[in-house]
């Protein structure tokens, strides 16, 4: 369900019968007093992809890092592409991109060239966005 929070405005909100909190099922128990409850429905992998945080180009690279894959590596998969606009492009992004998103076309492109599935830079976004840039587990 969506509740109207009051400093943060609609926002989702999973309630059910056995909710530790008492407003969780106060909130289930109206939900299917008005009839209208339905199935749960988890979000598809690219619905949670685009809900994942924006990562700093720092955090980017260390989570590539962290997963095997140097900033070199990056760097010569991309210089290894037939010259032209689209390479040109994906260079400057490299180079000079101070953030990026999970489902940016040029993230999606750099996990291809480094032969990762889209489900390994989901799991690699995520453990570089849960850690800061000194942290990383080894």
């Amino acid at each position: 369900m969506e509740i109207n929070h009051p400093d943060y405005g609609w926002i989702p909100f999973t309630a059910s019968r056995d909710d530790q909190e008492e407003h969780g099922r106060e909130l289930f128990d109206l939900a299917v007093a008005g009839g209208a409850v339905e199935a749960y429905v988890p979000p598809t992998p690219e619905e949670q992809r685009a809900a994942m945080p924006s990562l700093s180009a720092a955090k980017y690279r260390q989570g590539l890092l962290s997963v095997g894959h140097n900033p070199q590596e990056v760097t010569d998969a991309i210089a290894a592409l037939p010259n032209g606009p689209e390479k040109d492009s994906i260079a400057i992004e490299w180079e000079y991109a101070t953030s990026f998103e999970r489902l940016q076309q040029f993230v999606i492109e750099v996990g291809e060239l480094l032969g990762m599935t889209p489900e390994e830079t989901d799991q690699m976004w995520m453990a570089a966005a849960a850690f800061g840039s000194r942290k990383w587990p080894r």
